[in-house]
């Protein structure tokens, strides 16, 4: 499983949990270091590329410290560390959401390289209407996923959902649901 953007989430945990191999991605080297403590792992630490490796010493899970937009096909192979070929699942819980919409555009690419015809991918975004928040969360119209993906891979709806938003800065630009 890949996790763009992973941070400390503990998704990587159940994901890890279900018997999965875990491979994430996260630029900040602190947000990495507190997902391997408070989880109790012990980790190596070492260059690979333009990246930081982080590895579990006793479970598969390892995180690389660096710019997602260095990752592409062509550097994939050089990460041997991996005991499956990469990646049969993507899991992007908040990543595209982090992206204003110019970098999207090149994070839908970078998909493209990451995935082949095998591949699934649970993508969740969140979508509003408004003028005075500017984002990050950033709104993700479902037309966009839909334009940017289908002609590559097919793309499924599974649930589509209006909630109440508890976001203090939400609610200070007056958005009330998501």
């Amino acid at each position: 499983a890949f996790i763009p953007l992973c941070g400390k989430s503990v998704d990587m945990i159940w994901l890890l949990e279900q018997g999965l191999e875990v491979v994430g991605i996260e630029l900040s080297p602190l947000a990495i270091q507190a997902f391997f403590e408070e989880n109790r792992l012990l980790y190596g630490k070492k260059p690979l590329g333009p990246f930081n490796l982080w590895e579990a010493k006793e479970k598969p899970i390892t995180i690389l410290e660096g710019d997602i937009f260095l990752l592409d096909s062509s550097n994939i192979e050089e990460f041997n560390f991996l005991k499956k070929s990469p990646f049969h699942f993507i899991y992007d819980r908040a990543s595209l959401i982090a992206l204003p919409h110019e970098t999207r555009i090149n994070y839908y690419n970078l998909y493209k390289k990451l995935m082949n015809h095998k591949t699934k991918a649970l993508l969740l975004t969140i979508e509003y209407n408004s003028s005075d928040f500017k984002g990050p969360p950033f709104s993700v119209p479902e037309e966009e996923v839909i334009n940017s993906l289908e002609n590559d891979f097919e793309v499924n709806l599974l649930k589509n959902e209006k909630v109440k938003t508890l976001s203090p800065r939400f609610l200070e630009s007056g958005l009330e649901e998501v």
